[in-house]
């Protein structure tokens, strides 16, 4: 395995408001009918006070960028790019009206040999701020490519 550590100094700003359109966007595509999601008085009734995204939602927030922005030309390859792991950390529920502003950053490039030849692995980790500036999520994602 050989690792890169000198292009891990890669950092992307990014932000993304959150709408109850967009959270019922993403509610209805995974098929979750949680009243929680979905039912803004359920969700009055809760600790929450309201309607809140599903834990994954900011997913679709990284996703929702990508074609507009560097990042995906800085890790496009003319092969393949398979994304094999994720991972969230939260500490805040995301709302509508929240605002969310996110850094991504490289934080781990290496090669391993495949069956099938060279594979380059990169490793991101997100930071998920909300408009109060509060640290709402970490993500961490590894997405490979092969040469």
């Amino acid at each position: 395995m050989s690792v890169d550590r000198s292009s891990t100094d890669k950092k992307f700003k990014y932000s993304y408001s959150v709408t109850k359109e967009k959270i019922s966007e993403f509610v209805e595509a995974i098929s979750d009918n949680n009243p929680l999601y979905i039912d803004e008085k359920y969700g009055k009734r809760t600790s929450f006070g309201g309607i809140v995204a599903p834990p994954t939602f900011v997913t679709t927030c990284s996703f929702c960028t990508l074609p507009e922005t560097p990042q995906l030309k800085e890790l496009r390859s003319e092969h393949a790019l398979l994304h094999v792991e994720q991972e969230y950390e939260y500490f805040h529920s995301i709302k509508p009206g929240d605002t969310l502003t996110f850094r991504t950053k490289v934080v781990e490039r290496y090669t391993k040999k495949g069956r099938t030849g060279i594979l380059d692995f990169v490793v991101k980790e997100t930071v998920f701020e909300n408009q109060l500036g509060e640290k709402v999520v970490i993500g961490r994602s590894t997405t490979i490519t092969r040469r």
